[in-house]
């Protein structure tokens, strides 16, 4: 899948100008954005092959219930599977934890411009039914082509990341077959995510925006296992990678780590207007428009600045270990 129809189907806009022209005309500009279907003849098959059973969801997440019950209403062709993973799947989820999905499209299913801007309308509709497990949730659904799964890239996203995911649509257990490509160490992802961390910290005044906190916290917790992934070409889920890290760091560092972990494990946002943050991360960037959303609790902003200088060193001992 080419990465303009992946932004599309995830944000309505891939690059500036569509972005603008999305924020200034809302639907119709999505439409006016909507980008032609490149399919692609790249039948290569990889030899490694990995295969995960996914059992049926039942657990009692009302998000998930409403974004299953969601799907089952508006089907789609070109909706293979709808996954969720991470801690909703497992039942490990607290305070902190936001809805983590993985779609699966058939590329092959969109035929003309009707199909992609209908199926942009779900993929939009059910990020928004996010919002009610996470008042700040900063991401939707993690797209993948159904060819993706013949040559797949490790590096995008580690497929031990299905390893305790369950299946939301269709509602019945299968399984995944994935033919794992040749991985070769690309520390791109791991560099992207390290400058947006620095951007983030130093940036003192954003830091008051609570979404704008969440998010550098999530980059953190990201950093043990994108940097696994990148940099050592070690596969595994965002939880292991906790402790997997711990020989790649000193104790300071570890140490550093773990306040991270405790500050996600005793999280607290309770009390967010959900209407009032997505009008606020929606016209963020329009002054006329602009809103306030949440701000960070003081003792958030308490906690980054005695911690900021040990998180900087944290990151730099990361950068430096390649």
């Amino acid at each position: 899948m080419k990465e303009e129809l992946r932004k599309y189907l995830t944000n309505g806009y891939y690059n500036r100008l569509t972005s603008l022209t999305a924020l200034m005309l809302g639907s119709f500009g999505e439409k006016l954005n909507c980008p032609k279907v490149s399919f692609s003849n790249d039948t290569t098959i990889s030899n490694k092959k990995k295969e995960y059973k996914i059992e049926k969801y039942q657990l009692q997440n009302t998000t998930a219930i409403k974004i299953r019950e969601y799907l089952n209403k508006n089907t789609h062709p070109a909706i293979s599977k709808a996954i969720v993973v991470g801690s909703i799947a497992d039942n490990t989820e607290n305070g902190y934890s936001d809805f983590d999905g993985i779609l699966i499209i058939d590329i092959d299913k969109l035929s003309n411009k009707s199909d992609i801007l209908s199926l942009r309308k779900i993929i939009k509709e059910s990020n928004l039914l996010m919002k009610s497990q996470d008042a700040l949730q900063h991401h939707g659904w993690m797209i993948i082509e159904k060819k993706e799964l013949n040559n797949y890239n490790e590096n995008h996203l580690p497929s031990e990341i299905f390893s305790n995911s369950k299946m939301l649509y269709p509602e019945m257990e299968s399984n995944l077959e994935i033919f794992i490509s040749q991985a070769k160490a690309n520390s791109r992802n791991f560099h992207s995510l390290i400058n947006s961390i620095v951007i983030k910290i130093n940036n003192k005044e954003k830091l008051h925006d609570f979404y704008y906190f969440k998010n550098l916290i999530s980059e953190l917790l990201l950093t043990p296992a994108v940097f696994l992934q990148s940099v050592k070409l070690i596969n595994c889920s965002k939880r292991n990678s906790f402790n997997l890290i711990d020989q790649h760091i000193s104790a300071k560092s570890r140490s550093t780590l773990k306040e991270i972990e405790k500050l996600r494990a005793n999280w607290n946002q309770s009390g967010i207007d959900i209407e009032k943050q997505i009008k606020a991360e929606v016209y963020g960037r329009i002054p006329i428009l602009k809103s306030e959303g949440a701000r960070t609790p003081k003792e958030y902003i308490q906690w980054i600045e005695s911690n900021s200088y040990l998180i900087k060193e944290y990151i730099s001992e990361l950068k430096q270990d390649k």
